[in-house]
């Protein structure tokens, strides 16, 4: 009888709010990547070149394979000593904090705990550079995406549309759209001239 008393003691009322988690409104003109080390970079989004960067997506594809391999390099051969491991560790440490250092980060630490080593320190700066490459990417196709100018091709369509319902016309249309303005988002190369609708 006295649990029953505690719990109608206990009760929850359900409108309120107060336990609800806090949403933090998001700036859109900073882009902000969470690192590995434990720090959050904060990317002036609205002073970048993104056309720029949009334009070097695969040289930046190519700078995330290299920090891909490196990690590889670190892990993953069994016929190499300790000592070897950790000098190619320190290498690959310095030229990661380096490529941070060169694209304007200078104020991380990677002494994240005491007594931590090389290894682990060459893995988080190889780590985090991937994931600020692959941010800048996602947010440079964004805005490709978002600055694609689509009013002549729906301005066609609705005429067609309006004219007759002219189905191959449209995607035809749509396919020469595309072809002008290529927006590299798939990696695949596949043929769009082969498109038939059957009206």
């Amino acid at each position: 009888m006295s649990e029953e008393k505690n719990m109608m003691e206990n009760t929850v009322d359900i409108n309120d709010v107060s336990a609800n988690p806090v949403v933090e409104e998001v700036d859109p003109n900073i882009l902000s990547v969470n690192l590995m080390c434990g720090m959050t970079l904060d990317f002036d989004a609205a002073s970048m070149d993104w056309g720029d960067i949009y334009s070097r997506i695969n040289e930046i594809d190519d700078n995330i394979m290299t920090f891909k391999s490196m990690v590889n390099d670190i892990i993953r051969p069994v016929d190499i000593s300790e000592d070897d491991r950790n000098n190619r560790a320190e290498t690959i440490f310095a030229s990661g904090y380096e490529f941070l250092k060169n694209s304007g980060i200078d104020n991380i630490s990677y002494d994240v705990r005491p007594n931590i080593t090389i290894i682990e320190k060459a893995l988080l700066v190889c780590m985090d550079n991937i994931l600020i490459l692959e941010a800048l990417i996602h947010h440079a196709r964004i805005v490709a995406t978002m600055n694609v100018d689509t009013s002549s091709l729906i301005d066609s369509m609705i005429d067609r549309l309006t004219d007759s319902v002219d189905l191959d016309g449209v995607v035809k249309d749509a396919v020469d759209f595309a072809k002008q303005n290529p927006m590299n988002l798939d990696e695949s190369d596949e043929e769009t001239d082969d498109v038939e609708v059957d009206a």
